[in-house]
């Protein structure tokens, strides 16, 4: 999914330009968890309030947090990062290095 959002931004920039559009473009990675957050944010029922907190629960668990109007990402862009809070210290491992992450402890992919 996260290939396939960054693959239609990349080819709404490029039509952009071949019309001829001209004005400044910010691009910036985000995951799809915060990238949701911040549609949700801009034009979903939260457009209006200075906070919020949204939570995913598909391909993978995530979550994306605005406070007082800001996107909260932290220094490695995970700060809402649900699937990677450690729920039990003595968990399975992931490939990361982290023990007991919440994406490793619950029970079966999401649908």
């Amino acid at each position: 999914l996260a290939d396939d959002i960054a693959a239609i931004v990349v080819e709404e920039v490029a039509a952009a330009r071949r019309e001829g559009i001209t004005r400044p473009v910010l691009a910036c990675w985000l995951g799809d968890a915060n990238a949701a957050a911040v549609a949700e944010y801009q034009f979903g029922s939260a457009k209006g309030t200075p906070n919020l907190v949204y939570l995913t629960c598909s391909t993978g668990m995530g979550g994306g947090a605005f406070v007082d109007g800001k996107l909260v990402q932290g220094v490695s862009d995970t700060a809402a990062e649900v699937g990677h809070f450690v729920i039990d210290i003595h968990g399975p491992q992931v490939p990361a290095g982290k023990e007991g992450v919440l994406k490793t402890l619950r029970r079966r992919r999401s649908r």
